[in-house]
């Protein structure tokens, strides 16, 4: 279930000197739909949040009604004539879903985190504070960051919208302001992508196209060379926290996400201050334990421990013929994890995740596979996430 997908790389907006990765080329890609559709509910889902919903499953599959059966990718006229509300969700969950597809795959990245998450992930283990964080506007954190297997980071801002051309144009100009937020060292520093994705419809005068750029940064915030561990950390805590949550249990995904506080950006304090946060890491671990207790017989799929549900799916006629009526989704984690988490060491001062609960974070290893009407995501051997459509 492949959709064709037409790549445009502004090579001129690369810093001087410097060009896309060989990697990346210009020209019509194939996406596997089943695998972008697991990256999207991967992707929005929060790092560090309370609750679980079955929202999460939603992500999946809300968009199998979308695509018409045509080799391209093509929005329906019935999605294609929502309401401007709608139409904005979609336009971001597929700016996200397209845009992280292809650049996972030509960049070789390790998961990718929520830009937001990272800095305050960040500011809680350095100490240091940050001006902007708005959800929107000039001192917007980028949508993602991730670490490449060879070590180096990236930064990305996503953008989707299904007007013209010269919308798009608008979302790419705003976009090279709101992915200023962050800076790497430069001997580790790697892509600083702004990508637009313009989704066309059977009705539109225009194909679909992502395009890509990475121009000159200007950026406030610095990562220092002494602090990329921590900056690893961050990343490496907040994939695990979204494997968690997307597993079921949020406990202990929070527990993962924030393990200084109720926060992601929590410090050590001191007097009753210091107290009442020890306090607040301590019933997050109990918490965490006896979610943990109460799922030791909840096998998700394959050994591992989670949840899986499956949808009806009705009315695919665009995208199937009507050969599909069901969607079924697992989400798990494996039994060492848990075994890991349980017997894990303190939490009353900010370790990494190796020295914390033995996760190091090459286990956490980014692998997609999809072929035919299936698809798998997995960090390492440590979670596995998989949607069948029958």
């Amino acid at each position: 279930m492949d959709r064709d997908l037409n790549i445009q790389l502004r090579s001129a907006t690369w810093p001087r000197g410097t060009s896309p990765p060989a990697s990346m080329v210009t020209g019509m890609q194939s996406f596997h739909i089943p695998s972008v559709l697991l990256l999207i509910g991967q992707l929005t889902t929060p790092p560090h949040r309370a609750g679980i919903s079955l929202s999460e499953y939603w992500a999946y599959v809300r968009y199998l009604n979308a695509l018409t059966g045509r080799n391209i990718l093509e929005l329906t006229k019935e999605y294609a004539d929502l309401d401007s509300h709608q139409k904005t969700i979609l336009s971001d969950d597929f700016g996200m879903g397209f845009a992280m597809d292809y650049l996972t795959r030509t960049l070789d990245l390790t998961p990718p985190v929520d830009g937001r998450y990272f800095v305050k992930n960040m500011l809680g283990a350095t100490g240091a504070t940050y001006s902007g964080g708005g959800k929107v506007g000039p001192g917007k954190t980028p949508d993602f960051v991730a670490l490449d297997r060879s070590g180096k980071w990236h930064v990305v801002e996503c953008k989707g919208t299904q007007s013209d051309s010269r919308y798009q144009t608008k979302q790419l100009d705003a976009g090279r302001v709101q992915k200023q937020t962050i800076d790497f060292p430069s001997s580790v520093r790697g892509e600083r992508i702004v990508a637009s994705l313009q989704v066309g419809s059977e009705q539109s005068k225009f194909d679909s196209v992502l395009v890509i750029e990475d121009p000159e940064p200007e950026d406030p915030v610095h990562v220092k060379s002494d602090e990329l561990p921590r900056a690893a950390d961050a990343v490496h805590r907040g994939a695990l926290a979204v494997a968690l949550q997307l597993a079921g249990f949020p406990a202990s995904s929070s527990l993962i996400s924030a393990p200084d506080g109720d926060e992601p950006g929590a410090e050590t304090l001191s007097g009753q201050a210091e107290s009442n946060r020890l306090q607040s890491v301590r019933r997050k671990r109990e918490l965490s334990t006896r979610e943990f207790q109460a799922a030791a017989d909840r096998i998700a799929d394959g050994g591992y421990i989670g949840r899986a549900v499956e949808f009806e799916l009705p009315g695919l006629r665009e995208l199937s013929d009507g050969r599909i009526a069901k969607a079924k989704i697992t989400n798990g984690i494996s039994k060492d994890l848990i075994e890991r988490m349980q017997v894990a060491r303190t939490y009353d001062f900010r370790q990494s995740l190796a020295d914390q609960i033995g996760v190091a974070g090459d286990e956490l290893d980014l692998r997609r596979e999809g072929s035919g009407n299936s698809a798998e995501l997995a960090f390492g051997k440590l979670y596995r996430a998989r949607i069948e459509l029958n």
